[in-house]
């Protein structure tokens, strides 16, 4: 990556699923995520993540859990 400043975002464009057992009973999920970036004596290092599930559709068709 190229950039002039010290910081950089980037959102992760790959989704990421996720499968476990927990006390017996399979759960599953997945979502998406941002990285925050800042560069130090020229090398890129990640300072911060954010995960978060993808949003789901309520029965209206509106999306929840999204600015969007």
């Amino acid at each position: 990556m190229r950039c002039s400043t010290p910081i950089g975002r980037l959102r992760s464009p790959q989704h990421f699923r996720w499968r476990a057992v927990l006390n017996g009973s399979a759960l599953e999920g997945g979502g998406r995520g941002t990285i925050i970036l800042r560069r130090e004596a020229n090398v890129w290092k990640i300072i911060h993540e954010h995960l978060s599930q993808f949003p789901q559709r309520h029965r209206s068709g509106r999306l929840r859990g999204s600015l969007g």
